[in-house]
């Protein structure tokens, strides 16, 4: 067997295992985790995503080249992500499992180089949310050109008006999702930011986020160019997405970015 076919055998071990669906959890001990800890009260998940490029020049797609571009190989495989862990980005009821589910199933995706997961925690308020823009700033900077950045920001904003407007108890909790697809200097990234935030109904009025401390989530890789079209068979065997179905396929997306002068605000 030459380097070539061992390769090839290894790779195809690494992607059956991937494709394999995530195990039944076992309920005892699932049970027993959930009963050690503060329940969770209403919830809602919102999404949004986001796409830019420098324009930087790409490796030929190759095999791939019915996808049309690098950007729609991202989004299929995102699309394939959503169905292994059952994430439906357009859904907005929280399951904590699913939830999961897809970030492990993001974050060991075999076509990925150069993984970087980062966490940062923030304090905000309903007067104050610009530390939210500074950190994804500092955490995106090598993967994100300023109008990738930009757009990030805005679909944040988006995702931020669908929490206030949204209906529920007098406390909630969001959990929100931002995709990201980025092309800078001659790279594709994936990836995407979490994070949680604690909301309070003013009667009459809107949800406003409550003073408190939040984490923020980052998970990025770079696409192997290669390994993607050496798996050409695979990958186009698959539900396809183009980049702008990818872009709508979210909860904000036909939402309107909220403008609070708290954007610019610090604690």
């Amino acid at each position: 067997m030459n380097a070539e076919e061992r390769l090839a055998r290894s790779e195809g071990i690494e992607m059956a295992c991937w494709l394999t669906p995530l195990p039944d959890l076992d309920s005892k001990l699932l049970f027993k985790v959930l009963t050690e800890v503060e329940p969770i009260r209403d919830s809602m998940v919102i999404t949004g995503n986001a796409f830019e490029t420098d324009e930087s020049i790409l490796p030929d797609l190759g095999p791939l080249s019915s996808l049309g571009k690098w950007e729609a190989v991202a989004a299929t495989m995102d699309k394939k992500v959503q169905l292994l862990s059952g994430f439906e980005p357009t859904v907005t009821d929280f399951d904590e499992i699913i939830w999961q589910n897809y970030a492990y199933k993001f974050s060991t995706m075999p076509f990925l180089l150069s993984k970087t997961t980062q966490r940062r925690e923030i304090s905000i308020s309903s007067l104050s949310l610009s530390e939210i823009i500074d950190a994804i700033e500092d955490m995106i900077l090598a993967v994100a050109t300023e109008n990738t950045f930009n757009a990030i920001i805005d679909s944040i904003k988006k995702m931020f008006q669908v929490a206030i407007e949204s209906e529920g108890s007098e406390e909630k909790t969001f959990y929100t999702q931002q995709g990201i697809i980025s092309g800078k200097s001659s790279l594709l990234y994936v990836g995407y930011l979490r994070a949680t935030v604690e909301m309070t109904y003013k009667s009459g009025e809107a949800y406003e986020s409550l003073t408190q401390k939040i984490i923020i989530d980052n998970f990025s890789g770079s696409l192997d160019f290669e390994k993607c079209k050496r798996d050409s068979r695979t990958l186009l065997s698959w539900d396809g997405s183009d980049i702008n179905e990818w872009m709508q396929n979210t909860s904000s997306a036909n939402s309107l970015p909220n403008n609070s002068p708290a954007w610019k605000t610090s604690v």
